[in-house]
């Protein structure tokens, strides 16, 4: 899975996009939190969101990253749905 592999990609991404580019692209980890091991990794990700600059889901419409845990398998189809690459 390499969850950090993926945000320092997306970021990399991002980075590159043209400016003003129209279609804003957004990264959504969803998925389970079983334990608190599973939750310190979400944890460690946030962190590393925040060091490579990239705005969390909460802070209005202006977001790059959202992580959703413990996702109804209902909402987890249509996240899948929705997605597009």
């Amino acid at each position: 899975k390499n969850h950090a592999l993926q945000l320092r990609s997306f970021s990399r991404y991002l980075q590159m996009q043209a400016a003003g580019e129209s279609h804003r692209a957004r990264l959504i980890l969803a998925g389970g939190c079983r334990d608190a091991g599973d939750r310190a990794r979400v944890e460690a990700l946030q962190q590393l969101c925040k060091e490579l600059g990239l705005r969390e889901q909460g802070s209005g419409s202006n977001w790059d990253v959202s992580f959703r845990t413990n996702v109804p398998f209902e909402e987890m189809q249509n996240l899948l749905a929705q997605a597009d690459v």
